[in-house]
């Protein structure tokens, strides 16, 4: 593994203990005070209802710690990284030939320490210098760092093997070294266009990350409310639904035929429980009116980092076209560069989602004009 690997997977590794360490305790406290309330000397002294809110203490609690490690605590699904590389940057022949020697004199210095049976040494320190290096060796090689393959280099046939291999990529370093002039200019213009590439590559590749982040953070706060808004209309369903069964029963009995009348102590009832369904309702309309703004901010994200991956694309072209200066692939670089995803209106203009916004205004301004005439038609 690289150098930057293994610091992703630290960092991964550090965000998953929180979260377990996060979890336990807060299991740990919750259990801890449900068996407390439960099982206090006084139990059977303490008021039904005062009862019955430390419980709804209880699920309040264990809802709010809930919402917390999603929101903050819960490992991302897609890591931060302050330092982002699209890919790694190639080396020079010079830089792997370093490398390579480097290794050489590793595992000569490993072998010298092994024949020592006077006294053992630690050579795990050996072992992870020579393991950070194994990216001169080709991406499909079997020693490439990029292989999950282990190299066992207290086995003298393994360390042999390993020698040869190494020797291999050494000579063909050294062949290339010793090139001529015009071909050396030619591969170092080569290695320095790629590096030039992976560098813009990569600062547009930091630039999207930080949207990625702010996207995965606004898309748990919008499962959050969608959740809440789904649980309370279903709250609301429910006592609308007991409203009208409970209604029923006193206009028609399943046992007799007379209608009984309501009294006014009656419609007080009834008309309490549509308030509460009202009532509940306006809460579930806010958090789905939230979660659909939400959404409108992801998809925006989501156009910024389209508008950066165009861009992206168009200094991709401009670098690898052979004939970057043509009609053709000037209209094409120019298209790239110049879309937006996020249009920017003039004065006078709209688009689809401002006249769906205005009518989401009119239809809400509606809806509240009705419950206001029917309120004071009740009043009276």
């Amino acid at each position: 593994m690289t150098n930057k690997e293994i610091q992703i997977q630290s960092i991964i590794t550090e965000q998953k203990e929180r979260s377990k360490q996060y979890i336990v305790v807060s299991s740990a406290s919750l259990f801890v005070l449900t068996a407390a309330i439960n099982f206090l000397p006084f139990r059977d002294t303490i008021n039904p209802i005062t009862y019955s809110i430390l419980n709804f203490g209880i699920f309040a609690i264990f809802v709010g710690v809930s919402v917390f490690w999603y929101l903050a605590i819960k490992p991302s699904t897609h890591l931060y990284k302050e330092v982002i590389s699209y890919a790694p940057k190639p080396m020079t022949n010079a830089e792997r030939l370093t490398r390579v020697n480097e290794i050489f004199e590793a595992v000569n210095l490993y072998e010298d320490y092994i024949n020592q049976s006077i006294e053992k040494h630690d050579l795990s320190e050996l072992e992870s210098f020579i393991s950070v290096r194994r990216d001169v060796f080709p991406t499909h090689h079997e020693f490439s760092s990029k292989s999950d393959k282990n190299i066992n280099l207290s086995s003298e046939v393994s360390r042999k093997l390993f020698i040869t291999a190494l020797s291999s990529i050494k000579n063909g370093l050294e062949v290339e070294q010793n090139t001529p002039l015009r071909d050396k200019i030619s591969s170092s213009v080569s290695i320095e266009d790629k590096r030039n590439k992976n560098d813009a590559i990569a600062l547009g590749e930091k630039f999207t990350d930080r949207l990625q982040k702010e996207i995965e953070q606004l898309t748990r706060g919008a499962n959050i409310y969608i959740t809440f808004g789904s649980a309370i209309t279903v709250g609301a369903a429910a006592i609308l639904f007991y409203t009208v069964t409970d209604l029923s029963s006193y206009f028609n009995s399943p046992f007799s035929d007379t209608k009984t009348a309501l009294t006014s102590t009656d419609w007080f009832s009834v008309i309490s429980r549509f308030s509460i369904v009202v009532f509940v309702e306006v809460f579930a309309f806010y958090y789905l009116r939230l979660y659909r703004s939400t959404m409108d901010t992801v998809k925006y994200y989501q156009n910024e980092i389209t508008n950066i991956e165009m861009r992206l694309m168009a200094i991709y072209s401009l670098q690898t076209l052979a004939t970057p200066d043509s009609v053709s692939a000037s209209t094409l670089i120019s298209s790239l560069s110049n879309s937006e995803r996020n249009f920017v209106i003039q004065k006078g203009q709209t688009t689809v989602d401002l006249e769906k916004q205005k009518i989401d205004s009119t239809q809400i301004s509606s809806i509240f004009d009705g419950i206001t005439k029917l309120t004071k038609v009740v009043r009276k």
